[in-house]
């Protein structure tokens, strides 16, 4: 797959363009060792520096089967989180979609739902895939309800997969469409 570079998807209330080097701020590596935020992401098992960070967005940036974006404000231009499509995979048509929203005051004011539906809309009416999964632990109700509100199903569950706070827990995986 060719890489798609500097693309933009604008919102009512967000945009979402490719997350570049100069993003890489100091609340955002902040966000991914915090432990509330940090909760049901894979970077919580190490800390994280700018460094890792920065190494992290160039690698998805030379990636040709990954896009991450960052999540920003209309209103301000402020970045309060991610969202990454990958990997890829053209040969069956699909991808998985990963996001968080790290910004504490735009918790629970839809902005990660409206994210999830321009990347679910660009996803399948503009790189013409088939399905997009998106894996969430049981527990997180928020992801769950992003998910449900912008119409994924719940296609599989596994059984004491992932492990959070030292106990195993169910790993559920959502499709669109």
């Amino acid at each position: 797959m060719e890489k798609i570079e500097n693309l933009c998807i604008q919102g009512e209330r967000v945009y979402m363009r490719t997350l570049n080097i100069d993003d890489c701020s100091q609340e955002y590596v902040d966000w991914i060792n915090d432990s509330q935020i940090n909760r049901y992401l894979e970077t919580r098992w190490s800390t994280q520096d700018m460094e890792t960070v920065k190494s992290y967005v160039a690698t998805m940036l030379e990636s040709p089967d990954n896009l991450l974006f960052g999540i920003f404000l209309k209103e301000d231009d402020r970045h309060i989180g991610n969202i990454k499509v990958g990997p890829i995979n053209r040969l069956h048509s699909f991808c998985e979609v990963s996001y968080f929203i790290g910004d504490r005051n735009a918790w629970g004011r839809g902005f990660g739902s409206e994210a999830v539906g321009l990347i679910t809309s660009y996803v399948l009416d503009e790189l013409k895939l088939n399905k997009i999964l998106a894996g969430v632990y049981r527990s997180n109700i928020g992801s769950i309800c992003v998910l449900e509100k912008n119409g994924y199903r719940l296609e599989a569950c596994f059984t004491n997969k992932l492990r959070l706070d030292s106990v195993w827990v169910d790993h559920l995986v959502y499709s669109a469409p």
